[in-house]
């Protein structure tokens, strides 16, 4: 009865661990513009240049921790460009930070109109 109950414990644990450290399905690993396949770790200049320009975009700066030895502070520039792929389709914002591509988010569709 221990060791059943032990194996059941084990199993639950097992799937907690692989549910969370699944990537959340908003989240993308590529986008196809045109003929072009963008994907993570791309410059801005070369998204520009394979999708245009985007319908939305959005700059600011953040400010993030590093650990050079002695703990530090700096600045890092965030742009957030905003996809509609084709009709109907749902929206992709894609998230550079310092000019590189960090993350590709799958948005709701548009409302109609």
């Amino acid at each position: 009865m221990v060791m059943r109950r032990a194996r059941i414990l084990s199993a639950a644990l097992w799937a907690i661990i692989f549910a969370t450290a699944a990537p959340n399905s908003a989240n993308a690993e590529a986008l196809r513009c045109g003929q072009h396949l963008v994907a993570r770790g791309l410059e801005l200049y070369e998204v520009l240049e394979r999708c245009g320009e985007p319908v939305d975009q959005r700059s600011y700066v953040i400010y993030r921790g590093f650990n050079v030895g002695l703990f530090e502070v700096g600045p890092v520039q965030v742009d957030e460009l905003i996809y509609e792929i084709g009709r109907n389709k749902f929206r992709r914002k894609l998230r550079f930070e310092d000019g590189q591509l960090r993350r590709i988010e799958t948005l709701r569709k548009p409302l109609p109109g």
